[in-house]
């Protein structure tokens, strides 16, 4: 605090310093080289770290500003002096609390973007460095995306890089989180929502809906062998937990829903591998413990229970066309160690129960045969 630069000669501005000491050297000794340490930038608390192009970000300064971005030096995780190193700032001063990689390819040109999201703010950094070349290019700039459509759950922000077709014959890389308005997905050009399939959970109104006070708790991850993004939420006016897991299938585009029964709901997820490279992924259920996922017929020991469901149609795209059911046409592979069969209920024109007389249960154990046709 008491060190200033000054000029001397008509010199540049420098911090000068004089050496002095008590007592004569000695003729066998002489003084070589004088160096100094360089003073440790103060690193103040951050909310979260991304790496990205071989460089460690930490986003959202605790004790200064909430939208800005510290990049350490190339290569390095703990250099953050000099000019390699730097400050990126997102927009106004509300706070960012998210960030992925994305990697993009058009035609010949190969691009990897940092994707960082406020609430309802969304920005795309592109370059290679903080200064550029030479010339400048190449150096970091900070794009706004959009400015209503955001991130609400931290969690929720996962990066899916399974080829995910966004044109006929065209596939690329996603980002996907939850947003004011429901799950969407990122592919470093739109903002796309990819909800609207189960967009009942996130409406404003209704009993099964995401609930509000708690939605920013909401947490999801990505089954990178099956390419499938579950999505873990709070639904209905007394949920104190997250409660629904609804998966998304990145390639085939559709959604289900998973029950694992009562305290086996996931809070959690992440992948794992073995010493050979195999994925496997992992659950943290609501009960606390950790369990393999997508791993045989039963969960935690209890079996699991399959349901398909078409939905209402209209015959002619008119009201006024009457159906009633004739025949079940039902095709599948033949067990010939259970006596398991397949339950069918027909809710016929819009009947919250199913029509009586029931149809016959569907047996599928067929000795002698590799499948049934029903």
């Amino acid at each position: 605090a008491n060190e200033f630069p000054r000029t001397i000669g008509n010199s540049s501005e420098w911090y000068y310093y004089r050496i002095e000491r008590d007592a004569t050297f000695s003729a066998n000794v002489h003084l070589d080289t004088i160096t100094g340490i360089p003073v440790q930038t103060s690193i103040k608390p951050y909310r979260f770290p991304v790496m990205w192009q071989n460089r460690l970000f930490l986003l959202n300064d605790q004790a200064g500003n909430k939208n800005s971005a510290f990049g350490s030096s190339y290569g390095t995780n703990c250099v953050f002096n000099g000019t390699d190193a730097g400050t990126l700032t997102f927009g106004g001063s509300k706070e960012i609390n998210c960030g992925a990689t994305l990697f993009t390819r058009y035609g010949s040109n190969v691009y990897e973007n940092l994707i960082v999201c406020k609430n309802n703010e969304t920005y795309l950094v592109d370059g290679t460095s903080f200064t550029g070349d030479a010339t400048g290019a190449g150096a970091f700039i900070v794009y706004q995306v959009s400015s209503t459509r955001g991130c609400i759950a931290p969690l929720t922000m996962k990066q899916c890089d399974t080829g995910y077709e966004v044109a006929p014959g065209v596939t690329k890389h996603i980002l996907t989180w939850l947003a004011s308005s429901g799950v969407v997905m990122f592919d470093s050009n739109s903002i796309i929502e990819i909800s609207n399939d189960i967009g009942d959970r996130f409406f404003s109104y209704g009993t099964n809906v995401l609930l509000a006070s708690m939605s920013n708790q909401s947490a999801s991850f990505y089954d990178n062998v099956r390419g499938e993004y579950h999505l873990l939420i709070p639904v209905g006016s007394s949920a104190t937990y997250l409660n629904e897991e609804w998966v998304y299938d990145v390639v085939r585009k559709k959604w289900f829903l998973i029950k694992r029964g009562d305290s086996k709901q996931l809070w959690c997820g992440f992948n794992t591998e073995d010493s050979y490279g195999n994925s496997y992924v992992y659950g943290g259920t609501r009960d606390g413990y950790i369990e393999r996922l997508e791993n045989g017929t039963t969960f935690d020991g209890n079996g699991i229970a399959y349901k398909f469901r078409l939905p209402d149609s209209l015959l002619n795209n008119s009201w006024d066309s009457r159906k009633e059911i004739r025949q079940i046409r039902l095709v599948g592979l033949c067990k010939t160690t259970t006596s398991q069969t397949v339950a069918v209920s027909h809710y016929a024109d819009g009947s919250s129960t199913a029509s009586v007389p029931s149809v016959v249960a569907i047996a599928n154990n067929k000795s002698g045969r590799r499948f049934y046709k029903f």
